[in-house]
């Protein structure tokens, strides 16, 4: 009976009755699968905590890392914080298409208008225009939670002082549950109601 030696362990492997005399002698080159398979890794060490790993050979230049732990340290670590402070940078410049000046100002797609307040990348430096107003007017930063600041005319795009006016958040929702604000601005255009800001309520002009 023929047999080979395996060209990865060294074992003595024979020749099996549905492979042909000239495959034997031309191809085949392991005692197993798992031989055949282990030919094909590659040992690497984790470029994070140095474990040993076998991979394919198709893999090398994708996978540097024993385990998704490590895999998400090494992506930190390539985005070291200097590169965070050059990417940071560089988003500020006016080059950048993206770039906004102070005082800018977008939709934030409810209707409301959102004034940039602070240079940087991220939403905590924009605000709400109306409510930006507001603080300015009155010298302090509201508390969201429990003060609201509301359109009189009800075009939430008219954010002059004049058009705006704190309360809280259940006055807000009475307010608005008061009376229909389609019907507010139509009788606000006709100068047959006005808003009294002193005790929040609209009023008929007698």
């Amino acid at each position: 009976m023929l047999s080979k030696k395996c060209e990865l362990c060294g074992k003595e492997f024979f020749k099996k009755t549905n492979l042909s005399y000239d495959y034997f002698k031309n191809k085949a080159r392991f005692c197993s699968k798992e031989c055949a398979y282990s030919h094909r890794k590659i040992k690497i060490n984790c470029i994070i905590c140095e474990r040993e790993r076998m991979i394919r050979a198709s893999q090398l230049n994708r996978i540097k890392t024993c385990s998704k732990e490590c895999s998400i340290l090494y992506r930190v670590k390539r985005f070291s914080d200097k590169n965070r402070e050059k990417f940071s940078k560089a988003w500020n410049k006016k080059g950048n298409p993206r770039w906004k000046p102070i005082g800018a100002k977008r939709s934030d797609g409810h209707g409301y208008i959102l004034v940039k307040i602070a240079e940087g990348k991220g939403f905590k430096n924009w605000r709400q225009e109306h409510v930006h107003t507001i603080e300015k007017d009155i010298g302090r930063i509201l508390d969201l939670k429990k003060e609201c600041v509301h359109h009189v005319d009800g075009n939430k795009e008219n954010n002059n002082i004049e058009n705006l006016y704190l309360t809280t958040q259940s006055s807000h929702k009475k307010l608005h549950q008061s009376i229909f604000m389609d019907l507010v601005k139509e009788l606000l255009e006709k100068k047959m109601i006005y808003f009294d800001k002193k005790n929040g309520f609209y009023k008929v002009i007698k």
